[in-house]
């Protein structure tokens, strides 16, 4: 008995050393992230989100306006991209890399691109970085998101085209803003912020 008590201490504490290395192998998805490491992890698990071939996720990264559309995408769970028409974007064309996404994105109707007033052609910017404003607007059209709330946030006027999609996020408890309650819609939305919308 007193043997088996001995093999029971030893086993104990061999899983004490263990499980904490293997809990934290676990956790570390990405060598860079530290902040939202929960929020990152449960979509980078779910396949929503990826990291760069080094293991970094550069979460500081402003993240691009195509990056979103895949994201998004990828949370709803559409995977057949086949079908879109072709959105007629001067610089996304069949071929290119995120075509699919971006025409996808507006069949479903949560992206429509920008028009230059001059040309009358239609942009995506697929490159560019996508403002706290502009993933206000692709988050509410993409969720069907509505509502207004009874405070508003600094900045924001009722004559701002992303105001009504920055109420809904909030009427949804999607976001508070800032703690100063500002929402800063001009601002570019980094990668981890992002994905904690």
């Amino acid at each position: 008995m007193k043997k088996f008590g001995r093999m029971l201490l030893a086993l104990s504490l061999l899983m004490a050393v263990i499980i904490p290395f293997q809990h934290a192998d676990a956790s570390s998805t990405f060598k860079d992230v530290t902040l939202y490491e929960k929020e990152i992890n449960f979509l980078a698990d779910k396949g929503i989100i990826n990291g760069y071939e080094n293991g970094t996720f550069q979460p500081e990264a402003s993240i691009k306006r195509i990056q979103a559309v895949q994201m998004l995408l990828r949370a709803k769970g559409i995977k057949d991209l086949s079908g879109a028409p072709d959105p007629n974007f001067a610089d996304l064309k069949k071929g290119d890399y995120g075509y699919e996404e971006a025409a996808k994105a507006v069949q479903i109707g949560f992206i429509s691109g920008k028009q230059d007033s001059k040309t009358g052609k239609k942009y995506f910017n697929p490159w560019d970085t996508l403002t706290r404003g502009q993933m206000a607007k692709v988050l509410s059209l993409a969720y069907n998101l509505k509502g207004t709330t009874v405070s508003e946030f600094y900045g924001v006027p009722s004559t701002d085209g992303f105001y009504t999609y920055i109420n809904a996020l909030a009427y949804n408890n999607v976001t508070t803003g800032y703690s100063n309650h500002t929402f800063k819609p001009y601002q570019s939305i980094s990668r981890q912020h992002f994905s904690v919308f």
